[in-house]
């Protein structure tokens, strides 16, 4: 049993995936030339970042996935034909480009770690027409529990009109639809999701709708009726609050930890409020598992279950 969901959930994920490469470091101290920092790597290592994670939390979750995605024909693109799990069907739309890789820098002192360098590097996807004959397809052949759509802006949801129907195609299923997009210093574009039964999103991306915006009821339905959707706001270090099916405000505090690394939390987060029937206590304590690592890691069910 996941928080308030007592079977496996059965989730099409659609999404932009993100390779994340993290190397890590220990330092050694500055160069006698000139102040640039010395380190001698330890490790190196890639994992599966943006929608990827979300699909890999909620495997771990135990939910049965399917997970369409763009993977461009480079050197990446082998380890997404290796990404196997029994419980895992990727369904990939092949382009010509480069994939999203997202490499970091880590440097090591002691028992912290600090991100020193972040270097950026991929090509949009262009030919939504192929993502929405591919969804088309899916939603009519397959029966899900939940749908989520995770926009990491790598260009498969994009302001046009085919991205439109491709939203649409999905919201008009008997599925209930959870959608995240990241605004980080964008322009948000939550109105290409109207017709999602939640959107889930963080502070910073509700202020980016509702300048004046505070994480109390009032807010939190405002919010709502703004994007005419029920919505789901994480808060960090404060936890998390919900606009209910019963058309409630539910808050729930977060889970106490010594935080490591928040990349990634998001992403676990929104698996878990998917797997557990929107239980916030269960979502907020998966995501604080999640920050126990550097990098995307997914926390273990078993461990995560035993805390109290």
């Amino acid at each position: 049993m996941i928080g308030k969901s007592k079977d496996p959930k059965r989730v099409l994920v659609l999404g932009d995936s993100i390779l994340d490469h993290d190397i890590v470091c220990n330092a050694m101290g500055l160069s006698l030339e000139t102040p640039t920092l010395k380190a001698r790597l330890h490790s190196e290592s890639y994992k599966f970042g943006g929608a990827a994670n979300v699909v890999n939390n909620l495997l771990a979750l135990g939910s049965f996935v399917t997970y369409v995605t763009p993977v461009a024909a480079d050197k990446y693109e082998s380890k997404y034909h290796k990404w196997e799990h029994p419980r895992l069907d990727l369904i990939p739309l092949s382009y010509q480009g480069q994939n999203i890789v997202k490499s970091r820098y880590w440097i090591k002192r002691g028992e912290h770690s600090y991100k020193h360098l972040q270097i950026n590097q991929g090509t949009l996807f262009v030919d939504v027409e192929k993502a929405l004959k591919t969804i088309s397809d899916i939603v009519v052949e397959g029966i899900y529990d939940a749908i989520i759509l995770v926009d990491y802006r790598g260009g498969l949801f994009s302001r046009n009109e085919v991205s439109r129907k491709l939203v649409e195609a999905i919201s008009s299923t008997h599925s209930c639809v959870y959608a995240a997009s990241q605004v980080s210093d964008r322009e948000s574009q939550y109105s290409l999701f109207e017709g999602v039964d939640v959107i889930c999103l963080n502070e910073q991306e509700a202020r980016s709708e509702l300048e004046d915006f505070s994480p109390i009821p009032e807010d939190i339905l405002r919010l709502s009726r703004h994007l005419d959707t029920r919505v789901c706001v994480t808060l960090g270090s404060h936890g998390s609050t919900l606009h209910t099916r019963i058309d409630t405000v539910e808050s729930a505090d977060a889970y106490s930890v010594a935080v490591k690394d928040t990349c990634g939390a998001g992403d676990s987060f929104l698996a878990a409020l998917v797997a557990s029937d929107e239980d916030l206590e269960f979502s907020n304590k998966w995501a604080a598992a999640s920050t126990q690592q550097i990098g995307t890691s997914v926390p273990n069910l078993e461990e995560v279950l035993a805390w109290e």
